[in-house]
């Protein structure tokens, strides 16, 4: 009877255990994805309202981007620290600008902006000026790439992110749609490897 009692007291010790070891698995286990939005994009070239404005011969080649990245995740970081984030412009499927972001890390349940310029290469500049000053717009598509790493108290996972969002460019050189941006995923490749913290790797 003493040797049954010992085995109930000693399940019901290690119980609470392996249910913690289960909820930190699943959590582990789960795919994280960061949300991702173009809140600004501004091509001053294609703002035909400036004075300086020229519809042959562009002065200012860049494209000036506002990135919002959510960390939607309650209960964990998120550190774009392994490789730099890119973020890749195409013009009618042709790239036209590549910028690399500088590796940094969210709080759980924390957003970061990213507001930069990144130079044009290539760009058909006739074609996109015909556009907007024809009552056109210009449309441009954005990829975010990037390896996330998700920090538990216990516990990593690596997620691999390929986003992609369309934005339209009108004749004040301003993206079009009043609302942010929300890329999505096109092709994506998650590699959910659980690593439990006896090691950085």
């Amino acid at each position: 009877m003493a040797g049954d009692c010992a085995k109930v007291c000693g399940f019901c010790c290690v119980l609470p255990l392996l249910l913690t070891f289960l909820i930190w698995l699943v959590l582990a286990l789960q795919t994280y994805t960061p949300s991702c939005s173009i809140k600004e994009l501004y091509i001053p070239a294609l703002n035909t309202r400036l004075p300086i404005f020229n519809n042959s011969a562009p002065a200012a080649t860049f494209i000036f981007f506002d990135l919002q990245l959510d960390n939607r995740v309650k209960s964990a970081g998120v550190g774009y620290e392994y490789m730099n984030p890119t973020l890749a412009f195409y013009y009618t499927g042709f790239p036209v600008a590549n910028f690399t972001l500088p590796r940094f890390s969210q709080g759980d349940d924390d957003k970061a902006h990213l507001r930069d310029l990144v130079e044009t290469r290539g760009m058909p500049w006739s074609d996109a000026l015909a556009a907007v000053s024809g009552g056109f717009t210009a449309a441009f598509t954005l990829e975010f790439s990037a390896r996330v790493k998700v920090n538990g108290d216990l516990w990593h996972t690596y997620t691999e992110l390929l986003l992609r969002g369309d934005v339209e460019v009108n004749d004040s050189g301003e993206k079009l749609q009043k609302k942010d941006i929300k890329l999505v995923p096109f092709v994506k490749s998650i590699s959910n490897t659980l690593t439990f913290l006896l090691s950085d790797e």
